[in-house]
């Protein structure tokens, strides 16, 4: 049975055998066919992503904007600068120049009051050491010197006073 269907399928093979030249040449037109075809396939592929944006309902636009786009914020962070021997010589820290203006001529054009009062030097001190962790002390004797401007320096946070 076996050399039965080997004998047929050899007939059939002999029955339009052609030559080598012919074959080649079927083959190569069959081949331009299908590159032909798939190219046009791959165009209105492309056309119809450009046009449609979207392919098998996902939009495109946004897929690529959440790969390629992020939004990072980065922390401005200054680095500690060694000498030769590794002795930090500059480090980063935060610190605040505070001003309490105590010269009683400072008023606005309408005579409103905008210096610190005597009144308010207990407030003042307790609101710097609530904020800016200051002995209440020495604030107030920077408060009851007789320049033009109180100074104090201090680490944290800003505070206005009204």
């Amino acid at each position: 049975m076996k050399n039965r269907i080997f004998e047929r399928i050899k007939k059939y093979a002999l029955k339009n055998r052609q030559t080598p030249e012919y074959n080649r040449r079927q083959v190569g037109k069959s081949m331009s066919i299908l590159a032909i075809f798939l190219f046009f396939v791959f165009l209105i592929n492309f056309a119809i992503i450009i046009g449609t944006d979207q392919k098998f309902g996902v939009n495109l636009s946004k897929g690529a904007e959440v790969v390629h786009q992020k939004t990072v914020t980065v922390a401005a962070r200054r680095g500690t600068i060694y000498d030769r021997n590794g002795v930090p010589i500059a480090e980063d820290a935060t610190t605040y120049n505070v001003y309490a203006i105590i010269d009683k001529s400072y008023k606005s054009a309408t005579g409103k009051i905008l210096y610190v009062e005597e009144s308010q030097y207990d407030k003042v001190a307790e609101i710097f050491n609530q904020y800016l962790e200051l002995d209440k002390d020495y604030v107030k004797t920077q408060l009851s010197q007789k320049s033009q401007a109180g100074f104090l320096r201090g680490t944290g946070q800003w505070h206005y006073l009204q």
